[in-house]
């Protein structure tokens, strides 16, 4: 769980190795091992699953919930990724909603909509 020492406010961490880096990022919301691991200043995220939002450094106001959601993500914005993999390659793209299995996984641009393989929208 995050470093007792940092001077961020309002977060929750579950699991190992959240919240490992957090300096002053405030009101994040982690549980499942090293989700959000990376994050420094990123405020208002939200990540649960085995290393979802694990490379979020600044990236604020994302959610990720899934087996390496957003994975990949380090200054993306508002960002919504559900299910497996979900946006896993998005690094840096913002505005972005995927849902379903391994939904997005090549995209990192901005304002999107993805659906998983066995999905469909209409």
């Amino acid at each position: 769980m995050f470093d007792i020492g940092t001077t961020g406010t309002a977060n929750t961490a579950t699991g190992y190795g959240t919240l490992g880096s957090n300096t002053t990022g405030a009101a994040n919301t982690a549980s499942g091992y090293e989700s959000l691991v990376s994050n420094t200043t990123g405020t208002e995220n939200i990540a649960t699953g085995y290393g979802a939002l694990g490379s979020n450094t600044t990236g604020t106001d994302n959610r990720a919930s899934g087996y390496a959601a957003l994975v990949a993500s380090i200054t993306g914005i508002a960002n919504t990724a559900l299910g497996y993999e979900t946006l896993f390659s998005n690094t840096t793209g913002s505005y972005n909603a995927a849902l379903g299995y391994h939904a997005g996984p090549d995209q990192n641009s901005a304002i999107q909509i993805e659906k998983g393989s066995y999905g469909k929208i209409e």
